[in-house]
């Protein structure tokens, strides 16, 4: 069995951290300014340049992770995953996935 080279996955691992730091980041904004940032802007930066240095699957590993990160952490009820409060939460999540295999 072929193991993969570290060339190979480089680009996942910079969707994993890319990730990790667009959610730190977020979540030290939330400190500052509170929740009316505009939420889903860090994140689609993240999936645009792990798309633009990775291709595809890196970016579809992102978008995954960019969307399960927004929804635990940011969207009510905080702390769970795919259960919304807001039908605009929904729908939201619903156009960054969308958007971010475009």
């Amino acid at each position: 069995m072929r193991l993969p080279s570290l060339k190979q996955l480089a680009p996942y691992g910079v969707a994993v951290l890319s990730v990790a730091l667009a959610t730190v980041v977020r979540l030290g904004l939330n400190q500052l300014i509170g929740e009316s940032a505009p939420l889903l802007l860090i994140f689609a930066i993240v999936v645009i340049l792990t798309s633009w240095f990775g291709g595809f699957w890196p970016g579809l590993v992102s978008i995954i992770l960019s969307l399960l990160t927004i929804d635990y952490f940011f969207f009510t009820p905080k702390y769970s995953i795919f259960h919304y409060d807001s039908r605009l939460d929904q729908i939201r999540a619903i156009l960054f996935g969308i958007f971010g295999i475009l």
